[in-house]
């Protein structure tokens, strides 16, 4: 039998309290969203991918059945479900980053679909600028350029432009993500309300045990809606009152055609997108404010690029005054070079 070894309790002791002392929110949150942004905010588009690819080889070789497309087609949709989650769930978690009364991992561990709820509702509303700040973690470069002594009077005022430029972009995209998550309706006061509502209201309906209802000869006579093409859904029971009967009504969510498959994909990207640039934006905050600038610059550029073809010795559209050549295409190719694990290594 091997002797026992003694151990130094004072040292296990002291190595304890290192580690407590590493345990605080603020460190709860680092560690998620370096964690999003090296690998989930990737990880669902990837899969959606990887699915879509088999379900348009399945769909050219007519190899399976409708059934088996439509179960792949849901698995997709779940990836979109997922990926907006992930989104809100970041948002929600820097939105409260500095509230002492608010632990970053209660908000990770805990939230749920009213909290994804809210944040879409806030964001289809329209963030204020001072959300967008804390969502975006750009407080400390407001910081920086002011207090920065080699910085000169015009190029503080145009840093100031492309960040606020930036916030009115960010506003714009989130409130357009929003869109796909929110509908407006008037109640019966004829007051405004935001509720959750389209396919993303069906899939949250039957989360986690939806079933595909096929168009047997029994279902075609109780929802005459149902077709070969069609994905409907067992969505909720609801009982008739004066028979006392209860009911299962379907949620539709279109039909498995290119249109509808390719929005889907679009949309998983763009909420992949927005997720991976929120967590950027504040890891690099902490590091280096300038890169911030040149990312926010960068994004602005994007935006224009997406309108019109942009020369390389035209003015940079991000508003520098210099040639796009040397400005955010050269950054674009520095940028692309970067080791994302460089970005997390603060």
């Amino acid at each position: 039998m091997a002797r026992l070894r003694r151990v130094n309790w004072k040292e296990k002791t002291e190595e304890a309290k290192k580690a407590l002392e590493l345990h605080n929110s603020s460190n709860y949150l680092k560690i998620i969203l370096e964690n999003y942004f090296l690998y989930n905010s990737y990880a669902r588009a990837d899969i959606a991918k990887l699915l879509n690819d088999h379900l348009q080889t399945i769909r050219k070789n007519g190899a399976q059945s409708k059934a088996v497309q439509k179960n792949i087609f849901l698995e997709i949709y779940s990836k979109y479900i997922q990926v907006s989650e992930d989104l809100a769930l970041v948002g929600n978690l820097l939105l409260n980053s500095k509230n002492k009364e608010i632990n970053s991992l209660s908000i990770y561990m805990e939230s749920n679909n009213s909290d994804i709820l809210s944040f879409y509702k806030r964001a289809y509303a329209g963030f204020s600028d001072k959300e967008i700040k804390k969502i975006m973690g750009i407080d400390k470069l407001f910081e920086y350029i002011k207090s920065a002594q080699h910085l000169s009077k015009e190029e503080i005022v145009s840093y100031e432009s492309i960040i606020s430029e930036s916030i009115k972009i960010e506003k714009n995209n989130l409130k357009m993500l929003a869109k796909l998550y929110i509908e407006e309706f008037k109640n019966e006061k004829g007051d405004n309300q935001l509720i959750q509502a389209g396919p993303i209201d069906v899939y949250n309906g039957i989360k986690h045990g939806y079933k595909v209802v096929y168009p047997t000869k029994l279902a075609k006579s109780l929802w005459t809606q149902i077709t070969e093409d069609s994905v409907d859904v067992m969505h909720q029971v609801v009982e008739d009152e004066s028979t006392g009967q209860k009911i299962i009504i379907l949620g539709g969510f279109g039909e498995i055609n290119d249109d509808i498959i390719n929005s889907i994909m679009f949309n998983i990207e763009h909420f992949s997108e927005e997720l991976h640039l929120m967590c950027e934006i504040r890891l690099w905050s902490e590091k280096d404010p300038m890169f911030v600038i040149k990312r926010f610059r960068l994004t602005k550029t994007e935006e224009e690029l997406k309108k019109k073809k942009i020369n390389v010795n035209d003015k940079c559209p991000c508003g520098s005054g210099i040639k796009y050549k040397r400005c955010c295409k050269f950054f674009k190719y520095e940028y692309d070079k970067i080791d994302p694990y460089s970005i997390v290594d603060i």
